[in-house]
């Protein structure tokens, strides 16, 4: 019992600071928001007051008392407010602390509680979901609260939209300015891709959104490849779906798993004969199991070899590496069989959102297999989010085998903690300089993210229907250099869902 509460201790202490530091931004925003209705009242009383007894009258002069006692008043309750919740922190953790120290010199170890809720939770589920992978997520949840419990709430929610409208102004001179600097230096016009390169991005984009099944696809408005009526998808199964988007006879459709579980997300096999690939599909994010795979976001150390001997260390993102393992795993034995009974067939695996990172680490993990890496195994990744560091963006095996496709001002395929945290900072730099003349404002200090680096996509990179290099619709770019951080653009969410990229494949 007492190994049991250890555990939720140590799954509190994390919470705890989480919860105490939205409880601030929350008595930040409702001050910021009283101080605003009573200053506009007071200032709408003083200049009526102004008007009818004149500037120097005993009512105005009243009035500007009020008001700047009014605002001591509001003041000091913020302040106490903030104070009262400072101390309860400070209890609560010192009370964490204290109870579990007591714990462990009472003899009880971490790790049981952990142990009997993952077992509980594989038992419901009985689908292969192990007690490892339920304690690995519950523990990478944990690590990043602890990172993140000053990540979302240094200033008021408010003050935050205004100084991040201020930065979308900012970043949309700064992109005015790279184009301007490109053309006045003579920048050599950029890679653009060939046509049958194109065809294969629009073939795989299709097998990719095809993963996310008939309504879905029915609700983006995505009809497949004829483009005839796409009323007719949400009526299809899944099987004729994926046949309609593909080209491809239900009957070449190997494998179809419409399951879906942590570290495990739907996926679909298929063999191309007219192109002579077997092909892996992974669905985006759907589900809460997809959510849950997408936070586990702190990085971990990663090796992948490649073309003999050599090898390339980094780091890699840890939810999207745990569901890659588990997805290779799984599927070792149906792609090997199948690439067995087609000996001249290569191996593709695509995937939009969180199935085009799998994909990339899938194909970072299965070059370590002869009879894969014989087959030019390739990964299609479209609209990822950021999977690896710097280094296994840029390794000489990515850039052969892995081919990413960014859409727009798609935010996702920037976002990472790293980026994310230059971001809260930009933010809280602007809202600080707008409120300088409050003396007694309080300056954050967000903690560090020790061992973490920034995230990209990997491989060759293509950004699609980018503001950056009109009139080209489609170029070749260095992630490392261009989505290096995260921009505001009124279109950064919205261009994430797979219709607008599928179609503008197609059209393309």
């Amino acid at each position: 019992a007492l190994s049991v509460a250890r555990d939720g201790i140590a799954v509190a202490r994390p919470a705890t600071s989480a919860g105490f530091a939205a409880a601030c931004a929350g008595v930040d925003a409702a001050f910021d928001a009283h101080r605003r209705a009573v200053s506009w009242a007071l200032r709408a009383a003083e200049s009526r007051a102004h008007d009818d007894f004149g500037a120097a009258s005993v009512a105005a002069r009243s009035v500007a008392v009020g008001r700047n006692a009014a605002s001591v008043v509001l003041d000091a309750a913020h302040g106490a407010t903030k104070t009262g919740l400072r101390l309860s922190e400070g209890v609560a953790r010192a009370t964490l602390h204290a109870s579990d120290s007591a714990m462990a010199l009472a003899g009880a170890e971490r790790g049981e509680g952990l142990r009997l809720v993952s077992e509980a939770v594989s038992a419901q589920r009985g689908n292969g979901t192990s007690p490892e992978d339920v304690s690995s997520a519950i523990l990478s949840l944990a690590s990043l609260l602890e990172v993140g419990k000053d990540l979302f709430a240094p200033t008021g929610p408010l003050r935050v939209i205004g100084a991040a409208r201020e930065l979308a102004e900012i970043h949309a001179e700064r992109r005015q300015k790279r184009i301007e600097r490109r053309k006045e230096e003579g920048v050599p016009p950029p890679v653009i891709p060939k046509k049958e390169e194109l065809a294969s991005l629009s073939r795989h984009m299709n097998y990719a959104a095809a993963a996310y099944g008939a309504q879905l696809i029915h609700a983006y408005g995505i009809s497949g490849r004829d483009q005839k009526d796409s009323k007719k998808a949400a009526s299809m199964t899944h099987e004729e779906l994926i046949a309609t988007m593909t080209g491809i006879p239900q009957s070449d459709i190997i494998l179809l798993a419409s399951e879906n579980d942590l570290y495990l997300p739907r996926h679909f096999v298929a063999l191309d004969r007219l192109n002579k690939e077997v092909v892996l599909s992974i669905r985006g994010t759907l589900s809460i199991h997809d959510v849950v795979v997408d936070l586990i976001c702190l990085s971990e150390a990663f090796v992948t070899v490649y073309d003999g001997n050599e090898t390339v260390e980094g780091k890699v993102h840890r939810g999207f590496l745990k569901s890659a393992q588990r997805l290779a795993s799984t599927l070792y034995e149906v792609v090997a069989r199948t690439l067995r009974e087609n000996p001249d067939f290569s191996l593709v695996i695509v995937g939009h959102s969180l199935g085009g990172a799998i994909a990339t680490l899938m194909a970072l993990l299965w070059a370590r297999i002869p009879l894969f890496l014989e087959r030019n195994v390739h990964a299609f990744s479209y609209s990822s989010p950021c999977s690896v560091c710097s280094t296994l963006s840029r390794a000489p095996f990515a850039m052969k085998h892995i081919t990413s496709v960014v859409f727009g001002d798609d935010v996702v395929s920037r976002a990472g903690l790293v980026t994310f945290r230059e971001l809260q900072s930009d933010v809280m730099s602007l809202d600080l300089s707008a409120n300088e003349t409050e003396q007694d404002k309080e300056v954050p200090v967000l903690s560090p993210l020790e061992g973490e680096e920034k995230m990209f996509c990997a491989g060759r990179v293509w950004w699609l229907e980018s503001k950056e290099f009109e009139p080209h619709p489609i170029v070749e770019i260095d992630p490392v250099e261009a989505l290096s951080t995260i921009e505001l653009h009124p279109n950064m969410f919205s261009l994430h869902l797979p219709n607008e990229c599928i179609q503008t494949l197609d059209r393309l």
